[in-house]
């Protein structure tokens, strides 16, 4: 890879072309495009000949010193976001260390957090058995090293996940139709006088809530291959009244999990991401209704914490 820096902004690039993205692409992205779950940025000033024989490197020509403020303006834009958690390990001032051990031990323990990270970190020198232990120690973790007249890029092992939640695409309509047929079932069966449905939708109604950027969305929880459950939700906004106030709700309309992946946590990660995008989107609340004749469903919201916001009663005549 050849990479031309002359500023420290430029260093970007490099990241870029190294993961193979588009100049397009914004720096948060680079996480959203691999698998990464931390980004390390290591910044020395003794990057000694030794190391660079070790570790596949790159010559730069570092005309800037300003690293540090540099990174705080990445790090205040990544916090900003919200998407992803930055974080500053320097010499002095606020959160510094006092040794290379205690640094690399905070790094270690901070890069281990479940949350997507960005850590940067000014170091006085670093060795070739150091920057080992840090990449060895960590998963899904790229680290940058960047000296005063070299750089290089390592990567940890890629830990995937054996499920992903992502939104289907129209020409998988049958596959979700069967897997979620059981869904209908138990509506038809439990109340036949109100509901006469045999799929949850027509495949003009699926092929619109492939759309992810509406704000009626569906998603599915994807495992090896097969689809184990599904969770489509509505985002409303109640106008203000003389009884009601301006409000922002998402609205959960259907959750489903086949009968093989329950008590498996596959309900609770299609919930979280539907509160993600609720919090991202600025919701008031989250609301969810539930038939009495699903007191799973009423077991699992209560167990995330929703409260009962209305009774409602009915008399057959």
């Amino acid at each position: 890879m050849i990479v031309e820096i002359k500023t420290s902004d430029n260093l970007i690039e490099a990241v870029r072309q190294k993961l193979g993205l588009s100049k397009r692409t914004k720096y948060r992205n680079v996480f959203e495009k691999k698998d990464y779950n931390t980004i390390i940025f290591l910044y020395t000033k003794n990057l000694k000949d030794s190391i660079l024989q070790e570790f596949p490197s790159h010559e730069i020509e570092l005309k800037e010193e300003r690293i540090d403020d540099k990174q705080k303006i990445i790090i205040e834009k990544l916090n900003q976001e919200e998407k992803i958690k930055a974080y500053s390990f320097l010499p002095t001032g606020l959160g510094h260390y006092e040794t290379k051990k205690e640094l690399f031990s905070q790094i270690i323990r901070q890069a281990k957090d479940k949350n997507k990270e960005y850590i940067y970190a000014r170091v006085t020198s670093i060795d070739s058995k150091e920057i080992k232990d840090i990449i060895e120690e960590l998963e899904s973790t790229l680290l940058i090293v960047l000296g005063p007249s070299f750089f290089f890029i390592l990567e940890g092992k890629i830990k995937n996940e054996p499920w992903i939640i992502r939104t289907p695409s129209p020409n998988e309509y049958n596959k979700f139709t069967h897997m979620a047929k059981e869904y209908e079932l138990i509506y038809t069966h439990n109340r036949s006088d109100i509901f006469d449905g045999r799929i949850p939708y027509s495949k003009g109604e699926f092929t619109n809530l492939c759309n992810p950027y509406q704000l009626r969305t569906l998603l599915v929880y994807e495992e090896d291959g097969n689809i184990l459950g599904f969770i489509e939700s509505e985002i409303k906004n109640i106008t203000q009244t003389e009884k009601l106030r301006n409000s922002r709700v998402m609205i959960i309309k259907k959750l489903f999990v086949i009968k093989q992946a329950r008590r498996k946590k596959v309900a609770t990660r299609l919930y979280e991401k539907v509160k993600e995008k609720a919090k991202k989107e600025k919701c008031d609340r989250i609301e969810a209704e539930v038939y009495n004749f699903t007191p799973e469903a009423k077991a699992f919201f209560v167990s995330q914490d929703l409260k009962i916001l209305s009774y409602q009663y009915e008399l057959k005549l």
